[in-house]
């Protein structure tokens, strides 16, 4: 008999057996499903990245040409090599990944390219993210499989704008606003993830595709809770509701049992606005005795509980690279009095100065629900009144000319854009005139910066794989935290 005939007669003694006693093959268990819960303070707008979902990568559902990665490099993703530039450094040429499909089975073709940025470009769809490429011209296929990208002009950080989620072409045929379209609630992507279930208001699940191109996501469905209150956000972590959720830094100490607290900083930096056409906020001598009357120091140990750092412009230590030693603000209260004495700004002790019959008194606006920005605008205006200047913070919008405590900062772009350090093509050539912008900014302050934030999340002990990166201003469940939610496992 021959030998290859051995298992096939093994095999039909094995069923002739168990049809006789009775007995049938039991089927495998199958292994349990791995899943997790994540609470975050705001819900997205929309799901299309044309319509300005996720700019910077980590879009969950979509995949960029290029991604970034903890240290803030940019790295390939759709395409399969970074940029090749011309001559000129403004025609940039982006080879395409070959065999990947979005989340309906489609082909992911260059046209699919073309067609999204083309989107991002078009008044008609009306994306917010429109003057964000204005020195992007065009976008054509080169028809070997790559995509060239004309530039006005000759731009150096380029390569972050292709974090981009790439849309089917098909998704955009209707040429009307991006937030109209179907892909603005139910995504179509090349991303780990699909969107399954979106409750607007209260959660969207995601289920890991077992046909991405790349790893597939060790966990196999994740929930997002849209929780503003933090007091729900922490019930639900000790209720075991939410694996992980941002927290106020005073929570760092993880109150909550089984989780631990991950410390995270920020790009995001705290400021107050001081509008030109306010009489005191105005004033330049005012703005300076301001800046030289806070004690930053202080303010970041009372205000948040000694998490972040002290900052005077909007060139923090984010980008160290750009900051200018000598750009920084001592404490120096009796030099702001003089200052305030000398430009006419007078008073008797303990009471608000006064110019001219105008009181150095202004309201200062801090968004609803968010404690640490009620505690810095109250430390803020306790310094302010050492000096004769009478602070009122109050929450909700700000009214015109009225000053603002807001949050601002991007882990991918220094302080304030410049347009002399954009042009630079030399990394230290770039940072050598960053630093001088930041002089200026110095010289001639329009915010009183306060401090470089730092964000808290309590994570549960039972999940693995997440690793802190440069938090952007306000992360929802893309970068910060979240960014690699493929790689996180129990």
């Amino acid at each position: 008999m021959p030998r290859a005939m051995y298992p096939t007669l093994l095999v039909l003694c094995l069923l002739a057996l168990s049809a006789c006693t009775g007995t049938a093959p039991q089927p495998q268990p199958r292994p349990p499903m791995r899943t997790a819960t994540i609470d975050v303070a705001s819900e997205p707008a929309t799901l299309n990245p044309v319509a300005g979902y996720a700019p910077d990568g980590a879009a969950q559902f979509y995949d960029g040409l290029l991604e970034h990665r903890v240290d803030g490099r940019a790295e390939p993703a759709l395409a399969t090599a970074l940029p090749e530039p011309d001559a000129t450094g403004t025609q940039l040429t982006v080879p395409i990944r070959k065999g990947v499909r979005f989340s309906d089975s489609s082909p992911l073709r260059p046209a699919d390219v073309v067609a999204t940025y083309r989107a991002v470009l078009d008044p008609v769809y009306r994306s917010p993210l429109r003057a964000r490429y204005a020195n992007l011209r065009a976008v054509d296929e080169t028809g070997d499989g790559a995509v060239r990208f004309t530039l006005a002009h000759r731009e150096p950080g380029f390569d972050r704008l292709l974090t981009l989620g790439i849309v089917p072409a098909a998704a955009l045929r209707e040429r009307e606003p991006a937030e109209r379209l179907p892909i603005s609630t139910r995504p179509v992507g090349a991303g780990p993830f699909t969107a399954v279930d979106w409750q607007r208001g209260r959660s969207l699940t995601m289920r890991a595709r077992a046909d991405y191109w790349d790893d597939k996501p060790k966990l196999d469905k994740i929930t997002v809770r849209f929780q503003p209150d933090e007091r729900a956000r922490l019930a639900d972590l000790r209720e075991h509701k939410a694996d992980a959720a941002r927290v106020t830094n005073s929570n760092r100490q993880s109150p909550v049992d089984g989780t631990s607290a991950v410390e995270s900083l920020s790009a995001e930096y705290r400021a107050v606005t001081l509008p030109e056409d306010n009489p005191v906020t105005g004033d330049q001598s005012v703005r300076e005795a301001m800046n030289r009357a806070l004690d930053r120091s202080a303010l970041v140990r009372d205000a948040l509980g000694g998490v972040g750092e002290p900052a005077s412009t909007p060139f923090t230590s984010a980008q160290p690279e750009y900051q200018d030693p000598s750009a920084h603000y001592e404490y120096a209260k009796g030099k702001a009095e003089q200052s305030l004495q000398q430009a006419g700004w007078t008073a008797k002790p303990g009471a608000v100065r006064a110019k001219h019959g105008t009181q150095a008194r202004f309201t200062l606006r801090y968004p609803d629900g968010d404690p640490e920005a009620k505690t810095l605008a109250e430390g803020f205006a306790k310094d302010m009144r050492t000096v004769g200047i009478q602070v009122d913070p109050a929450s909700g919008e700000p009214a015109e000319g009225e000053a603002a405590l807001v949050a601002r900062g991007d882990p991918f772009a220094p302080g304030i854009p410049d347009a002399t350090a954009q042009a630079q093509t030399d990394p230290a050539q770039r940072a050598i005139a960053y630093r001088a912008a930041d002089r200026a900014y110095f010289a001639k302050p329009d915010l009183v910066v306060l401090a470089r934030m730092a964000h808290t999340y309590l994570v549960a002990d039972r999940l693995r794989g997440y690793q802190p990166v440069l938090d952007p201003v306000r992360p929802q469940f893309t970068w910060g935290l979240y960014w690699n939610l493929p790689e996180w496992t129990t």
